[in-house]
């Protein structure tokens, strides 16, 4: 993990703000194109998946990575 959080937290907060400034810019162009939004969203949160484990696997390269039973707790909201 990074030594100074709050800098790498602000940082991330300006990514998000920043992609979802841009939507618009995006959609506007897409649709001129003839696309839908079902399209544009596939490849906007496939893109963003593939950067959140790109993001995860450098920044905490010594955590594991969680169980499959965990994941199916955390996704079904069970408290353990």
């Amino acid at each position: 993990m990074p030594k100074n959080q709050r800098v790498i937290g602000t940082l991330f907060v300006f990514l998000s703000s920043t992609g979802f400034a841009i939507v618009p810019t995006f959609t506007k162009k897409l649709y001129a194109y003839d696309t839908n939004a079902m399209g544009v969203m596939t490849v906007r949160f496939t893109f963003a998946t593939i950067l959140m484990f790109v993001i995860r696997a450098f920044m905490m390269r010594n955590t594991p990575w969680p169980t499959v039973k965990r994941s199916a707790l955390l996704l079904l909201w069970e408290p353990q």
